[in-house]
């Protein structure tokens, strides 16, 4: 784990275990921190949050 300043504050690089737990606990984090990469998950997350976001814009 690797914690560096940035322009927004800092930026943690971690080697974790792709599991569930982690996208659960991402999302729970989403106001307050992007995932940069792997794009893959990335990419995943924004899909997680764009249908949920759907459920709330269309009502």
């Amino acid at each position: 784990m690797q914690l560096e300043p940035d322009e927004d504050g800092h930026r943690l690089t971690a080697t974790v275990q792709d599991s569930w737990q982690l996208r659960w606990w991402l999302l729970s984090q989403a106001g307050s921190i992007p995932v940069l990469e792997p794009v893959g998950l990335r990419e995943e997350l924004i899909g997680h949050l764009k249908k949920g976001l759907g459920y709330y814009l269309t009502s």
